[in-house]
């Protein structure tokens, strides 16, 4: 009865709200019957006397609204002034929203306000799930769009949710159709997700939501570890891996990147996991993280790989060696690291103490270490400590035995030496004998203008050249002679002087003699200056005076008079016209010289020889014609020539016969020979005609 009295009082809620619209005496009627019907026997149920005493009023109230409707519809029409009975109506609403505030909505007086709707939560995720509606509270149901779940909130199980069609729309037809849809009316119940069942609660004989368990499922929804929750679940992954943006996948962590303190040395990423490492010269320790240095020089008694003595280093070692020796790749690898010991040749490198510097002291190379000797021509000092020179030059010393004249002691040596205008004789392998010097070639001397040097034993002397003599002044260097000055040089015409000479020279129309001083008549100045030649004149001197020498040009020779030239001719002297111009030439002898030209037909190149011309082809180039156009109209290149000769086409006999006009006056004609200009007759080698297979070409 409860739940049935729920359900009415909830559908007639909205004419609880309405009743301050006046509505007309039969709709009044029906609502304060069926009210009051439900007041008082909500009053009887739960001992509410202000609602048994509402509901015996509406019922008295739904009494009188029928008397009112009764009359309404006799008297054929309504009418819209409120009567006693509707405002009573009015009343009771008023009373009955103070009543049920949770299903009237707080209303009070003639009109009421329907509650604020709450917005609902649905975010679902891989690991929660939608909660069920909460119900019967007038603060978090909404009686509009959830229906009858606000009145019977035990109905679905607390992991479902509640959802209803009846509403308080107040869309019915009529009341007594609305009071029957509350009345059977029941709300649907749908589990959560991660939830499965019914959804209806177990008190009113639902399966109620089981958790699904979905880390069961099959395919597995994670990739590696799952928990289950009620509702939802979580997926895990494995140590070395990291959830995805999916959250469910799981990605391997590169925990090298992720962690640069992850190993002490070297780390290498592996899958789900990651591997230390150290590098040369280091051993991972225990733990798997440090590295420790590699002690390479704990073998080999302390001395490891190295020949003498080894130095182990943070990740290394190096090599020692023992004064006068150092480290050097072994033998055969020139590239490894020294681990040998080689001596040090301090007498090469300059890490000796021997007194090198002056001479005195040479410096021998031993197995790890150096001596210092005297060095020729020193000794050691009495006091033992050093090497001091030896005079050679000393009475009875090596100096004073080996030199011819003098002797100069140097440093641990000795040298000769030889008196003024003397030198070392170069030829002396020992140097010890002494030679005149040519002062001439030595030395600076004698450089004055007009000067020469004369060599002396011992010394050397300055002397004028020729044409020059000692100043008047006395001092050094020579002045020129002007020869010209006494008796004009002994020349016949005239003379000019010079540095240190002079020359004589002729007159025009004459000609300087051999003596180099007389002149006699220029025997060429006759005849435009061939003289008595007929080509070239020159003048030549000779004891006896000046005369002509005749010659010729090239192209001339010399006659027996030895004055006059003949034109020399090539062509004969050279071999006729093949011999001078080759084969095919033609020479032709001109005054003083010749020209090759070629037989017709054929062409002079630069190459000088005769090439046959190819008077077809030059001609054809030219747009040209040699030949006729019907009769022999092809012309075919010969050595030196050409000839025409006709058209031809192979005929069926498999002769070849010339095409000539009368070909296409009287149709075909019998093989004919092909006679060209030379007269020859062309036929084939078995002696019939033959004619190509052409109409047109040649």
């Amino acid at each position: 009865m409860g739940e049935t009295f729920l359900r009415v009082l909830f559908m007639l809620s909205p004419f609880l709200q309405g009743v301050g619209a006046q509505p007309d005496a039969a709709t009044v009627a029906a609502f304060a019957k069926g009210f009051g019907q439900v007041a008082t026997a909500y009053g009887q149920k739960t001992g509410n006397e202000q609602a048994s005493s509402l509901g015996n009023s509406a019922n008295a109230l739904g009494s009188a609204a029928e008397v009112a409707a009764f009359v309404q519809q006799v008297q054929g029409g309504g009418s819209s002034t409120p009567t006693s009975e509707t405002q009573t109506g009015a009343a009771i609403a008023g009373n009955a929203a103070s009543i049920f505030p949770s299903i009237v909505g707080g209303a009070t007086g003639g009109s009421t306000q329907a509650p604020q709707q709450q917005q609902p939560t649905n975010t679902i995720t891989a690991t929660q799930q939608q909660q069920p509606v909460q119900q019967g509270t007038p603060t978090d149901c909404n009686l509009d769009t959830q229906g009858l779940c606000c009145v019977m909130e035990d109905y679905c199980d607390q992991n479902a949710i509640c959802s209803s069609d009846a509403t308080p729309d107040g869309n019915m037809d009529s009341f007594a159709g609305w009071i029957t849809a509350g009345i059977d009316a029941v709300p649907t119940c749908e589990c959560i997700q991660g939830f499965e069942g019914d959804g209806k609660s177990v008190e009113r004989g639902g399966t109620g939501c089981t958790n699904i368990n979905e880390c069961a499922l099959e395919p597995p929804r994670c990739a590696h570890d799952c928990i289950d929750y009620s509702p939802g679940y979580v997926c895990l992954c494995d140590p070395g891996y990291v959830l995805g943006q999916d959250l469910h996948t799981c990605a391997d962590v590169d925990e090298c990147v992720q962690n640069r303190d992850t190993c002490e040395q070297e780390c290498t990423n592996t899958e789900g996991s990651f591997a230390c490492s150290c590098g040369a010269g280091f051993s991972l320790e225990s733990n798997g993280f440090a590295c420790a240095d590699v002690n390479e020089c704990e073998a080999n008694e302390g001395r490891g790989n190295c020949e003498q003595s080894c130095v182990n280093t943070d990740g290394s070692f190096f090599c020692e060696c023992e004064t006068g020796f150092m480290p050097v790749p072994p033998v055969g690898n020139p590239n490894g690291a020294a681990t040998a010991c080689a001596n040090i040749n301090e007498c090469q490198t300059g890490a000796h103490t021997c007194s090198t510097a002056d001479g005195s002291e040479t410096c021998v190379d031993t197995e790890g270490s150096f001596n210092c000797e005297c060095a020729q021509g020193f000794a050691v000092a009495e006091a033992g400590s050093a090497c001091v020179d030896v005079d050679e030059c000393m009475e009875g010393g090596a100096g004073t035995e080996l030199c011819e004249h003098g002797c100069e002691n140097t440093n641990g040596s000795f040298k000769c030496t030889c008196p003024t205008g003397y030198i070392i004789d170069p030829s002396d392998p020992w140097e010890s004998s002494c030679v005149d010097e040519n002062e001439c070639e030595t030395r600076n001397v004698c450089v004055g203008e007009g000067e020469v040097c004369g060599n002396l034993e011992g010394t050397y002397e300055c002397t004028c050249k020729t044409g020059w003599e000692p100043k008047e002044d006395g001092s050094e260097g020579c002045e020129d002679v002007n020869e010209c000055a006494d008796g004009n040089g002994g020349c016949s015409q005239g003379c000019i002087n010079e540095l240190g000479s002079f020359r004589c020279e002729c007159m025009p129309g004459y000609t300087m003699n051999v003596d180099g001083k007389t002149c006699d008549a220029d025997a060429c100045v006759a005849n435009d200056g061939k003289g008595p030649c007929s080509h070239v004149c020159a003048t030549a001197t000779s004891a006896e005076g000046a005369f002509a020498v005749c010659s010729c040009p090239d192209g001339f020779r010399l006659g027996l008079d030895q004055q006059t030239c003949s034109d020399i001719d090539e062509c004969v002297e050279g071999g006729g016209n093949e011999g001078v111009c080759g084969t095919h030439g033609i020479c032709t002898n001109s005054e003083g010289t010749y020209a090759c030209s070629c037989e017709k037909g054929w062409r002079w190149t630069e190459e000088s020889q005769c090439v046959d011309v190819d008077e077809c082809a030059e001609a054809k180039a030219n747009g040209q014609t040699l030949c006729g156009r019907f009769l022999r109209p092809c012309c075919k290149n010969t050595e030196g020539g050409y000839e025409c000769v006709g058209r031809s086409r192979r005929s069926r006999f498999g002769g070849r016969r010339v095409l000539s006009l009368f070909d296409g006056l009287f149709g075909s004609a019998p093989p004919l020979p092909s006679i060209g200009l030379s007269g020859r007759e062309e036929s084939s080698g078995d002696g019939e005609v033959e004619e190509e297979e052409s109409d047109d070409e040649c």
